[in-house]
């Protein structure tokens, strides 16, 4: 099992004590970490073409680190979110990021918004 997933475990339980909908779609933000510039931009379009916007960029030269936020509206559920992690995974592996795991809002019963 990927240390991601059992990451994605972890949180996805933290949730559910929380009384989360998981079915329930809503913004959740991914967190990339790059060493230089000149693979972000190809990722950022890459990321943009598959529904993904651009939620924040953070640039510190000083330490040579840059991070990229981006967010899409998804579900947890059914191992949704397990999917979503390992396809950024292997877009961080094809543009030498790092992949720096998600966070998202609590969605509870009287939250609801799902569209049919």
């Amino acid at each position: 099992m990927h240390t991601y997933t059992k990451q994605n475990d972890v949180l996805l339980a933290q949730l559910r004590e929380q009384q989360d909908q998981l079915h329930i779609a809503r913004p959740i933000t991914h967190i990339i970490l790059f060493r230089d510039m000149t693979t972000i931009e190809a990722f950022q379009e890459k990321a943009l073409a598959q529904g993904f916007a651009i939620a924040d960029f953070i640039e510190d030269p000083a330490i040579s680190e840059y991070t990229l936020a981006i967010t899409r509206t998804d579900a947890l559920a059914d191992g949704h979110i397990h999917t979503v992690t390992q396809h950024l995974l292997h877009m961080c592996e094809q543009h030498e990021a790092q992949y720096n795991g998600w966070e998202t809002e609590i969605v509870t019963a009287g939250d609801e918004t799902e569209k049919p």
